[in-house]
């Protein structure tokens, strides 16, 4: 039985040799995150984790939400949380997407509305660049859930400092490019509630 860590390096792996998200996903114009290898990434474990739900907290632009809808196996429901869905690329991500305003407060609005007894598998943050983001998404998470954290070095750092899994990668060469007063900004992956769930 393969592990979610062995999953995890697949999805690396392939991201890196430049096995790349199907065609349409490459037509996307080159908005932040399409240019970088997180997206091929995020596409290649959602494939290869086959999971029930997929949440993206903060979708901006949604090419990140497109290549995990992508991948993802056709009874996955996948869902894409935001404060301002009218940036979206590309119209077909609109049907995936919920509209909140705040993805630390309402997290817990998210589990009474689409909770339904059905964990998140694949959990992507990329909103708030808070330390409490996570807190908040744990009660909704599988035991064995696998975290996506953007930004880990540039905004993320306290939320991924205050992680106490032993399952972390720091996959840093999956997001590259320099932003603002950013030279460093990171990607990294967690396996785990860390909550003893």
């Amino acid at each position: 039985m393969t592990t979610p860590v062995e999953l995890v390096m697949e999805a690396h792996a392939r991201a890196l040799d430049g096995n790349h998200a199907p065609e349409h996903l490459q037509k996307l114009p080159a908005a932040t995150g399409a240019r970088e290898l997180y997206c091929p990434f995020l596409y290649h474990l959602a494939v290869l984790l086959q999971p029930a739900r997929i949440v993206e907290v903060g979708v901006c632009q949604g090419v990140s939400l497109a290549h995990l809808a992508a991948g993802a196996p056709p009874t996955c429901q996948v869902m894409g949380i935001d404060n301002n869905p009218t940036q979206i690329l590309d119209a077909a991500m609109v049907k995936h997407l919920v509209a909140y305003g705040d993805s630390v407060l309402d997290a817990e609005k998210f589990g009474k509305e689409y909770g339904n007894g059905l964990p998140i598998d694949l959990l992507f943050l990329d909103a708030s660049k808070q330390a409490a983001e996570w807190p908040a998404w744990r009660p909704f998470c599988a035991e064995n859930v696998v975290v996506c954290v953007d930004d880990r070095i540039a905004q993320q750092s306290e939320l991924w400092a205050s992680v106490k899994t032993p399952a972390k990668l720091e996959l840093d060469d999956l997001h590259t490019v320099p932003y603002g007063e950013h030279e460093h900004v990171g990607f990294g992956v967690f396996i785990g509630r860390d909550d003893g769930a």
